[in-house]
């Protein structure tokens, strides 16, 4: 037992030691861990990107190395899988750094050996956690109470984007939306791009008002930057200024007439007698908060017998905020014929930069009508004749006399063929609104073709005569 105990002694003597042949004795084996770097530096990386790296991890010594317990502090990472090299013999260990913070991030990684100069080995880990920012200044862009009149020029603003971060991002796309207006507009520059860490570059926004009141509408920017891939700058702008309405009203009218009320302003004179005169009203409203400047009251064509007063002044007429001023418009008709115009009133506002009030009259006059102006006679056979009914309407506001009703045949077989029958008498007045009538007849027996014209004369000062066509035919 003794001998067996002195054996397993010197095998485990021989297991460390070995022969130092040329020195003449016997040498100790051990590991030696060699270690590169000695720092692991991850550079800059990204918040929440992992960026990987290696570690040489060599044995230099005489005996087997093994290496374990890997141990790292966050954000860093490594694998804790013990690692067995021979003399001579290298690994490489994976380190991860995935940074959650802004800003340079020291750690360390520490593992066990058994080389016995290093039992606990200790490497410097470093990375600099980065991040792409957006800064929008302003951030959002009220434009204010904007003038909206004639001639008003659009508003224009200045936004700059700024990358404040670390680490550089694109702008990939900016857009105006939720512009129900149509107000705001943007002209992106050369905004869209890449932005280093620390760039700025600016772009415009306008304004030009498409109605009164508030409106609002976004810009929107895109960007690859993590914490900012959408970032919306509210629009903001409010026009004020004049505001146009006209109403109108005259005698022939059944109410006044105004824009307000979506209606087109209209003067109805009616019908008065010939070388009088009637009066409608113009009136001019500013229902905004600024001064109403008026630069027209102009009659079109056809006009003669309308007129205006008071004359508009050479420089205009100003109508404060919330006030009114009226105008008396006057037909005095010379002749007999019906008139129409149109009266344009312009003003610097613009809601309502233009109204156009139509202006109508006519004279008092009796109006012939006749029913039909043309009669067709056709008979064939053993028909001999044929009777038709014509009436003559007063669609004026005087009485019609009728001095003559007549008939003219102009051609056919046989004269005679055509007639009038129940003709009024010389002098029969006719009122307005009523008709009288008499009877055209065909009688022959004839074949042929036959015209004719039956010529009715009136006081009707526009249309004294009125010639009624005939045409007949016997087969």
């Amino acid at each position: 037992m003794m001998k067996t105990k002195a054996l397993l002694c010197l095998g485990a003597l021989l297991c460390l030691y070995a022969c130092d042949c040329e020195g003449g004795g016997v040498g100790q084996l051990d590991a030696s861990i060699e270690v590169t770097p000695s720092t692991v530096d991850f550079g800059k990386t990204p918040l929440g990107v992992t960026r990987t790296s290696t570690l040489k991890i060599r044995n230099g010594g005489t005996f087997r190395l093994r290496a374990e317990n890997f141990q790292t502090s966050a954000p860093f990472g490594t694998a804790n899988e013990p690692i067995e090299l021979l003399p001579g013999a290298e690994a490489e260990v994976e380190l991860t750094f995935t940074p959650d913070m802004v800003g340079h991030v020291q750690g360390t990684l520490t593992f066990e050996s058994n080389d016995p100069e290093a039992p606990e080995v200790t490497v410097t880990l470093a990375g600099e956690g980065i991040e792409a920012a957006v800064a929008v200044d302003p951030p959002m862009v009220d434009f204010g109470e904007v003038l909206w009149q004639a001639g008003t020029a659009t508003e224009f603003r200045q936004v700059t984007v700024t990358n404040p971060g670390s680490d550089a991002f694109e702008l990939t796309a900016i857009e105006i939306i939720d512009d129900a207006s149509g107000a705001f507009g943007i002209d992106p520059k050369d905004v869209v791009g890449t932005f280093t860490p620390g760039e700025s570059r600016n772009f415009e926004v306008s304004f030009l008002p498409t109605q009164m009141g508030p409106v609002s509408a976004s810009v929107r920017i895109a960007t690859t930057a993590p914490p900012a891939p959408e970032v919306i700058v509210p629009l903001t702008g409010t026009a004020v200024g004049p505001m146009m309405e006209v109403c109108s009203d005259g005698p022939g009218n059944a109410e006044e007439t105004c824009t307000a009320d979506g209606e087109s302003p209209v003067i109805d004179f009616g019908a008065i007698d010939r070388l009088s005169m009637a009066t409608g009203t113009l009136r001019i409203l500013n229902v905004g908060s600024h001064d109403l400047r008026i630069s027209q009251l102009r009659l079109g064509s056809g006009a003669v017998d309308f007129s205006i007063d008071p004359p508009l002044p050479a420089m205009g007429e100003t109508i404060g905020p919330m006030s009114e001023k009226s105008w008396t418009v006057t037909y005095a008709p010379e002749d007999w014929a019906p008139d129409s115009s149109t009266l344009t009133v312009a003003g610097n506002s613009k809601t309502r930069p233009v109204a156009l009030v139509q202006l109508s009259g006519r004279v008092r006059r009796p109006d012939i009508d006749v029913v039909p102006l043309g009669l067709t006679f056709n008979i064939s056979g053993t028909v001999t004749e044929s009777i038709q009914t014509v009436e003559v309407h007063n669609l004026g506001e005087d009485p019609l006399v009728l001095s003559s009703i007549t008939l003219v045949q102009d051609s056919g077989p046989v004269m005679g063929a055509l007639t009038v029958e129940n003709v009024p008498p010389a002098g029969t007045t006719v009122d307005p609104g009523s008709f009288v009538t008499f009877d055209v007849a065909f009688r022959t027996s004839t074949p042929g073709n036959y015209e004719g014209r039956v010529i009715i004369d009136s006081n009707d000062p526009l249309d004294p005569t009125v010639e009624m066509q005939i045409s007949a035919q016997k087969r």
